[in-house]
């Protein structure tokens, strides 16, 4: 009875720290993209004009210039995606928009960081290489599943030379002439 109060306290503590260790990192973070984003979406964007003569042009984004030599062509960590409606200055229908506004906030989840925007006022985000922190994986229960383990067997054989029946030792007991 007592291991499982101690184990109950343990979890406890363990959930404690995660918290007070990856919190203020996953806070930090989010606070830098919205400031990001927040300074992208105030930049003025360009006149129509000069997006028709852009389009003109092949796509070659300012991050995928920058991205390192042992990067094969088109595996660029970098992505863009154009910025809702509903976050524009100018935007009045917020309920239209949902659908857009939903992928966007999905993109930039999975984004690591905010690069800049392209020529053609698209946001330009980086992609993640680390793994999430356990503190923001989501459980499917509230209960921690124990590992079960399989049967342990021996990877060691002995071959069994002895074939056929076995015979006494000379000199013992019952082996008499």
């Amino acid at each position: 009875m007592a291991k499982g109060s101690r184990s109950s306290v343990r979890k406890t503590n363990n959930q404690a720290l995660k918290a007070r260790v990856f919190g203020p990192v996953e806070t930090a973070r989010t606070e830098r993209l919205s400031q990001k984003l927040l300074e992208l979406a105030q930049q003025p964007r360009p006149q129509k004009n000069e997006m028709d003569v852009e389009k003109d042009e092949p796509e070659n984004t300012d991050a995928q210039e920058k991205a390192p030599a042992d990067q094969a062509e088109g595996s660029s960590k970098c992505f863009s995606w154009s910025i809702p409606p509903s976050l524009l200055a100018s935007s009045k229908n917020d309920t239209q928009n949902t659908a857009e506004d939903e992928v966007f906030y999905h993109l930039l989840g999975l984004s690591g960081d905010i690069a800049g925007s392209t020529a053609q006022g698209n946001l330009t985000m980086e992609v993640d290489d680390a793994k999430p922190s356990m503190s923001s994986l989501k459980k499917k229960t509230g209960r921690v599943q124990k590992k079960r383990r399989g049967k342990a067997t021996s990877t060691v054989t002995f071959k069994n030379f002895r074939t056929g029946a076995r015979k006494p030792a000379p000199g013992k007991k019952g082996d008499k002439r």
